[in-house]
C-alpha cells in the first residue's frame, strides 16, 4: 500500500512537470489540443487513482487540468456526528463517459436573515438529459461554504447542489455542462428561507380556467393558477391535516387529476375541493394545476373563487351551441368558428371573498324554455278572456230576466216603491192608483221583514 502511494506521488510530480512544460515542449500545439491532452491524463490519473484506494476528494484541479494534492479537512470542522465527505462517481451505464473534471463551490445564504442551515449536508446531482448520473454528499461547514471537486464533465452533463433546511429542499440553478470545460471552477450560491405559516401575504398574479364542451354530455375544466409569495419566509403547512391553501371544487366533479402527477402527495382530496401542502417558496415560481370533468345536459352555473386576493382572471370557453350569462366579469373575445365556437371573460382585483359565476345553458334548451313561456302566457290569456266573456253574458242575462216574485227582496220592492213615487210625481197615475199600489208595496214589505225575523 505505501508503494502504491509513493508511486501516486510520484506521478503526480511528474504530470505536474509536464503542465509546467507542455507549452515548451509542444510549441505549435494550439490550445484545445493541449486541453484535449490534459484531459486525457487527468482521465487516467483518475483511473490509477481510484486503484491505489487514495481518496478522490484529496486532490485539486488547476485551471488547466493539472492535479495536485489539497489539504485535507480536520475532522473537527466537519459538523458533530457527521461522516467524512463522501463522493460518487459516474455511473458506468451513462450514456456519455466523463471527458474531463470540474470544480463546483459556493455559499449557502439564509435570505430570512439569519444563520445558514447548522449541522447539514450538501448535495450535487449530475443529470443525463432526464436520468440521475451521479449524486454526491458531504458536510455543509458551518459558515455555509461548499466545494465539490472532481467533479466529473460532460457537455451532456447538468448539474444542480441542494441542501435541506427546516425540513424543506432548496435548490441552486442549474449549472449546462455545455458552458463549461474541463478544469473550470463553477461558483453557485444556495438561498434557503426560515419559514411561516401565515397566508395573509399571499396573492394570486394570474387565474386561467378553460372550459371545454367538445365531449357531449360533459364539460372539461382545466384550472391554472400562478401564485406569488412576496415576503422572505417559506409558506408551509400547519400540519398534516391542514393544508397551506385549500381549494374548491364544483360539486359533481369527478376524474380529478394533476397534471404534475401530484409528486409526494402534494395534492389531496378534501370535502369540498383539495388542498395543496406543498411549501410556497418566495416569489412569483409556486404554480397550481388541476384537471376535472362534470356532467352536463342543459344548464349548469359555476361558482368561481380563490382563497387568496387574485389579481387577474381569464376564463375560456370552448363550445358550439351553448349560450353563456356572466356575472362579475367582462366579455373579452369572441370568436364564431364553424367548428368550435371560443368566448373569453376576464376580471381584475378579486378579493377572496368576491363571488364571480357562469350560467352555461344549451340553445336548445332555452328554445323549449321559451316555447313553453310563450304557451303559459297563450293559455293564461285565453283563460282571462274565456272568464271576462262568461262574466259579461251573465250579466247580460240578469239584466234582461225580469225580477220573479220569488227573488224579490227589501232591495226590489224599496226600488219598486222609489220608482212609483216618481211616476206619480210626473203625473204619470192617478191618486187613486197610486195610493192602492204603493199600500200593497208597504204591505209586502213589512211582511217580508215579518219572515226574515222569523
Amino acid at each position: 500500500m505505501l508503494k502504491k502511494k509513493l508511486l501516486v506521488l510520484f506521478l503526480l510530480i511528474i504530470t505536474a512537470g509536464c503542465s509546467r512544460a507542455d507549452s515548451s515542449i509542444l510549441p505549435a500545439a494550439s490550445a484545445a489540443g493541449r486541453t484535449a491532452l490534459n484531459a486525457g491524463g487527468v482521465a487516467s490519473m483518475m483511473t490509477l487513482l481510484r486503484s491505489s484506494g487514495m481518496p478522490l476528494a484529496s486532490l485539486r484541479v488547476a485551471a488547466n487540468g493539472s492535479l495536485s494534492l489539497a489539504a485535507r479537512t480536520r475532522r473537527d470542522e466537519l459538523p458533530a456526528n457527521t461522516a467524512a465527505r463522501q463522493v460518487s462517481q459516474v455511473d458506468e451505464t451513462a450514456d456519455n463517459p466523463a471527458l474531463g473534471i470540474i470544480s463546483i463551490s459556493g455559499h449557502v445564504i439564509n435570505a430570512s436573515g439569519s444563520i445558514p442551515p447548522q449541522n447539514s449536508f450538501i448535495g450535487l446531482t449530475i443529470y443525463e438529459e432526464e436520468g440521475i448520473v451521479s449524486q454526491i454528499k458531504i458536510p455543509l461547514d458551518r459558515s455555509g461554504v461548499f466545494r465539490f471537486d472532481l467533479i466529473p464533465w460532460n457537455p451532456a452533463f447538468s448539474y444542480q447542489v441542494s441542501t435541506t433546511f427546516n425540513d424543506i429542499a432548496f435548490t441552486s440553478a442549474l449549472i449546462d455542462g455545455r458552458l463549461l470545460q474541463p478544469g473550470m471552477e463553477v461558483n453557485i450560491p444556495i438561498l434557503v428561507y426560515n419559514s411561516s405559516t401565515n397566508t395573509e401575504f399571499l396573492r394570486a398574479l394570474r387565474m386561467k380556467v378553460i372550459y371545454d364542451f367538445s365531449t357531449p354530455g360533459w364539460v372539461h375544466v382545466s384550472e391554472n393558477i400562478i401564485i406569488t409569495n412576496p415576503t422572505s419566509l417559506v409558506i408551509v403547512a400547519p400540519g398534516d391535516n391542514v393544508p397551506v391553501l385549500n381549494y374548491m371544487l364544483p360539486k359533481g366533479a369527478v376524474n380529478i387529476t394533476f397534471p404534475d402527477g401530484n409528486p409526494s402527495r402534494r395534492y389531496r382530496l378534501t370535502q369540498d375541493g383539495f388542498g395543496d401542502w406543498e411549501p410556497v417558496m418566495p416569489g412569483n415560481g409556486h404554480q397550481v394545476m388541476v384537471q376535472y370533468s362534470l356532467p352536463f345536459t342543459s344548464t349548469w352555473r359555476c361558482d368561481l373563487n380563490t382563497p387568496i386576493p387574485l389579481d387577474s382572471l381569464m376564463v375560456v370557453i370552448k363550445a358550439s351551441g351553448i349560450e353563456t350569462v356572466s356575472s362579475g366579469m367582462q366579455l373579452n373575445l369572441i370568436k364564431n368558428d364553424p367548428a368550435t365556437a371560443l368566448a373569453v371573460y376576464v376580471a381584475s382585483g378579486i378579493r377572496s371573498e368576491g363571488s364571480y359565476s357562469l350560467t352555461f345553458t344549451t340553445r336548445d334548451h332555452i328554445q323549449r324554455v321559451w316555447l313553453g313561456i310563450l304557451f303559459f302566457v297563450a293559455s293564461l290569456t285565453f283563460a282571462l278572456l274565456w272568464v271576462i266573456r262568461s262574466n259579461r253574458q251573465r250579466e247580460k242575462a240578469r239584466l234582461q230576466q225580469p225580477v220573479a216574485e220569488n227573488q224579490e227582496n227589501e232591495d226590489t220592492i224599496l226600488d219598486a216603491i222609489i220608482a212609483l213615487d216618481d211616476r206619480y210625481r210626473h203625473g204619470d197615475l192617478s191618486a187613486e192608483a197610486y195610493a192602492r199600489t204603493r199600500w200593497e208595496l208597504v204591505e209586502k214589505l213589512e211582511a217580508m221583514r215579518k219572515q226574515n225575523k222569523t
